[in-house]
């Protein structure tokens, strides 16, 4: 049985709650789907509500391309949809739209696809902890969310399941580049198990490769405008060779923040 109820606007977003009870498994699902009029906005959506729900241990939470699923045991004492419409409403009430603001970044798949350029999303840092705003990361004080374009990561785990290194500088400079970069890259996958090791990066090291440092998963490249990391700007493909030459000749410190 499947029951449309509340369809709720935030900004230029419809988020859309679909209740449904699977009587042979004896679940009872809601369903959490949205349709973003801004380019790349649905998925931090779902992201965000997905990590609200995981609060509730008596709910599953299943994230798909399109929609959340939470899913909870007929048998338990059930939510009523309403309840779940205003859990939805207050985990989303200081999410603002308009905040949201997206650069260009570079995105080095692990497979064979070719390196592109995509949306980083950012939205306004919520870090009240002096030391962790001091990261490089984190002074601009916005939180990149390359969690979005990498495949295989632990889902709401927002910046927990991801770690940068600093590309400040090439093999024999040196000064710093004014314009720096920073890789992000995945370390905690949906199954526990290792990300797959970067194929563009392994071959474009060559005899240099050392799977102790091998890069895996997606890599997500973005740019900033000076080595303060005061503001993150777009990166083109004007970059890649630069970027290019760095992975040739660096493997991925698994320590790096």
């Amino acid at each position: 049985m499947t029951r449309p109820y509340h369809a709720l606007n935030i900004g230029q977003t419809v988020i859309w709650l679909t209740e449904r009870h699977i009587t042979r498994t004896k679940v009872r699902c809601y369903t959490v789907s949205t349709d973003s009029l801004q380019e790349n906005r649905g998925p931090l959506i779902r992201q965000s509500v997905a990590q609200a729900y995981k609060t509730l241990g008596s709910m599953a939470v299943v994230q798909q391309a399109s929609t959340v699923e939470l899913q909870a045991p007929l048998k338990q004492q059930a939510l009523l949809s309403s309840e779940v419409y205003s859990l939805i409403r207050t985990s989303l009430a200081h999410y603002k739209m308009d905040s949201i603001i997206s650069y260009d970044a570079l995105v080095i798949p692990s497979d064979d696809r070719a390196p592109h350029l995509a949306s980083l999303m950012t939205s306004p840092l919520a870090f009240t902890d002096v030391n962790a705003r001091q990261a490089e990361v984190y002074r601009a004080g916005r939180m990149p969310h390359p969690e979005i374009l990498m495949d295989y990561i632990a889902e709401g785990l927002g910046p927990r399941g991801w770690r940068f290194q600093l590309l400040e500088a090439l093999e024999g400079m040196n000064k710093k580049f004014d314009e720096p970069y920073i890789i992000f890259f995945p370390v905690v996958s949906r199954d526990g198990l290792p990300f797959p090791i970067n194929k563009y990066v392994k071959d474009l090291q060559d005899k240099l490769y050392q799977e102790s440092k091998a890069w895996r998963g997606n890599l997500i490249v973005a740019k900033y405008s000076n080595l303060e990391y005061s503001e993150m700007k777009n990166i083109s493909m004007a970059d890649f060779p630069l970027v290019k030459n760095y992975l040739s000749t660096h493997g991925c410190n698994q320590g790096s923040r």
